[in-house]
């Protein structure tokens, strides 16, 4: 499929087992996606609405988009359990 555009989404379930909850979410080939943000455009037709094909991936990385608090809490909880304690004064 040839489209104009490609727009980043996370599988919902992703979000959940973080503990986040997104505000938004559509209901893509019998499953919950959630836009993580990345998004690439034809410059040349950004005035235009463009089809874009949805990149869905299962990247915990890529689900920690911090736009709240709650958002932040969650996102300092993941960083804390991966960062090696010889880094931790």
């Amino acid at each position: 499929m040839n489209t104009q555009a490609l727009s980043v989404h996370m599988r919902l379930d992703v979000c959940s087992r973080l503990g986040l909850r997104p505000d938004t979410v559509f209901h893509k080939n019998s499953g919950f996606i959630v836009p993580c943000g990345i998004n690439i455009l034809d410059a040349c037709r950004i005035r235009e609405e463009q089809a874009d094909f949805n990149l869905v991936l299962d990247d915990e990385e890529l689900a920690l988009n911090v736009n709240t608090q709650e958002d932040l809490a969650v996102c300092e909880r993941y960083l804390w359990d991966r960062v090696p304690r010889c880094f931790i004064s």
